[in-house]
């Protein structure tokens, strides 16, 4: 039998480590990578979400879809001008094709939904490639484990909220900003593009994209200055006259949000909550990962300063206007994750070279004690289907018969899945209804009813089909004979204050 004594025992060891990380130091260990996280994400986006807020739908889908197709819901921030047509100009694309290819939502929605999902995955070539400078391989792979694998982000992924679509942007203007060297031109001109999108998408992470534009401006010499500088003039024109384009006036959606939201008190009648809140619910998603990643995240701040202060700047102007909603912070959430996976490869290269195999079990340690406490998240995620809403009227939409849609969940059609899933131009609406013979009904031959109501129908309505789920706690699509009788209101949606 052969023995080893310790020191032999040691170099076996450090081979074995130096041989891992020659694989963990090619390209190929991050394309393996992303492409496995794109899978995931993909798969994550095609199962479907719940409709987290009906601006997912109304702000985005909906105009997108009535931009292509000349009809849909018009909510009042739309008809006011205080939001910019061009994000849902961009995801009118795949809805442009399909109309070419006489295709509809089973075409566009799933086509939408991949491409956010491939989309979500942008800030990581970048951040890999960056910590991989400071660092090894193998510890630049743990860091992007860390917002690759966050519950939150996961849950964002294949969502048309403005905060889901500026997040990943936000987070590759840091990483950027970050990898600037002195005589960077072309960097700096694109990341000057990507600063004005950022704020056309979701303007009000406008203060953490001035901050990023400081940082870059100070971090270039002069003639990368006159690029960066002359890229966000650039920039800003040819939103202009895109703006110019949709028929809206240059700019006006942005100062007109804040004087109807802000100076004009609109946004408050939607709710307001303390200061707190948004403390609050970090907490209650992070839980006891908090501590640990923020002291990481604090203790390494030489790497990690520009993600902290963006989180912050992000974060804090949020905390002092009344109306808050969780998914207002996430791009606050996602770069800070970003800042949570830098400390973790800082702190694992404190424990040896690069290379040194202490170093991979320290990173890997702090890993799973940042991912661990969230299992919770990952079942919620395991059990994730398609909103009960989308799935009516993605049924409804299929029947050739269909005149008229209406729903009983709700008094106003902001909340459904919208037009943008029906693609069908009939009337729909959201109807209450005191009975089987009140004149309402006879606009709509099919009606999506929650358990409460369909007690309310006759036999006149035969049920074609029933799903049981979180939502109302199931609905079901119902039918009846004839047609459908002219003059359905289908004008009301919610104006502020309701």
């Amino acid at each position: 039998m052969v023995t080893l004594d310790a020191g032999s025992r040691a170099g076996i060891l450090e081979r074995i480590a130096d041989s891992t990380s020659a694989i963990f130091n090619t390209r190929a260990s991050l394309w393996v990578l992303i492409a496995t996280s794109a899978a995931f994400r993909c798969w994550l986006a095609l199962r479907g979400h719940s409709i987290r807020h009906p601006d997912e739908i109304f702000q985005t889908l909906e105009q997108a879809h009535r931009l292509v197709f000349g009809y849909g819901v018009e909510p009042w921030e739309f008809k006011e001008g205080i939001r910019w047509l061009g994000t849902p100009a961009l995801l009118a694309v795949p809805m442009i094709v399909a109309k070419l290819l006489g295709l509809g939502s089973a075409f566009y929605i799933p086509v939408i939904r991949l491409a956010l999902a491939i989309y979500s995955l942008m800030p990581f070539p970048a951040f890999y490639r960056l910590v991989q400078t400071k660092f090894s391989g193998a510890l630049a792979l743990l860091a992007c484990l860390v917002p690759l694998l966050w519950p939150e982000n996961l849950d964002f992924v294949g969502s048309t909220l403005s905060d889901a679509l500026v997040a990943p942007l936000l987070a590759w203007t840091v990483i950027e900003t970050l990898s600037l060297t002195a005589d960077s031109r072309l960097r700096a001109a694109t990341l000057a593009f990507c600063l004005v999108l950022a704020f056309c998408i979701r303007f009000e992470v406008a203060p953490a994209l001035a901050l990023l534009g400081v940082v870059a401006f100070c971090r270039l010499r002069w003639a990368g200055r006159f690029w960066l500088l002359g890229a966000i003039l650039v920039s800003a024109a040819l939103v202009a006259v895109l703006d110019l384009s949709l028929q809206q006036v240059p700019f006006r959606e942005f100062y007109l949000n804040v004087l109807r939201n802000i100076g004009d008190g609109v946004a408050a009648g939607y709710g307001t909550k303390p200061v707190e809140a948004y403390l609050d619910w970090i907490g209650q998603h992070w839980g006891s990962a908090l501590l640990l990643a923020t002291v990481l995240a604090v203790c390494e701040i030489k790497r990690t300063w520009l993600y902290l202060l963006v989180a912050i700047a992000v974060l804090g102007p949020l905390l002092l206007i009344g109306h808050k909603e969780y998914r207002f912070y996430y791009p606050a959430t996602l770069t800070f994750t970003f800042a949570v996976g830098t400390a973790l490869a800082s702190f694992g290269s404190r424990y040896g070279p690069a290379g040194k195999l202490t170093g991979k079990f320290a990173g890997l340690v702090a890993l799973i004690a940042v991912l661990g406490p969230q299992v919770q998240g990952y079942l919620d995620m395991a059990a994730q289907a398609e909103d009960l809403r989308i799935v009516a009227q993605t049924e409804a939409a299929q029947r050739p018969d269909l005149c008229g849609l209406a729903n009983s969940y709700g008094m106003s059609v902001v909340g459904t899945a919208g037009l943008a899933y029906l693609n069908r131009d009939v009337p729909f609406a959201a109807v209450g209804f005191s009975g089987p013979d009140d004149p309402n009904l006879g606009h709509f031959n099919y009606i999506i009813a929650d358990q409460e109501t369909e007690q309310k129908l006759t036999a006149a309505y035969s049920e074609q089909k029933c799903w049981d789920g979180r939502f109302k706690g199931g609905v079901c699509l119902y039918r009846r004979d004839g047609g459908c009788a002219p003059g359905a209101d289908t004008s009301h949606v919610p104006q502020p204050g309701e």
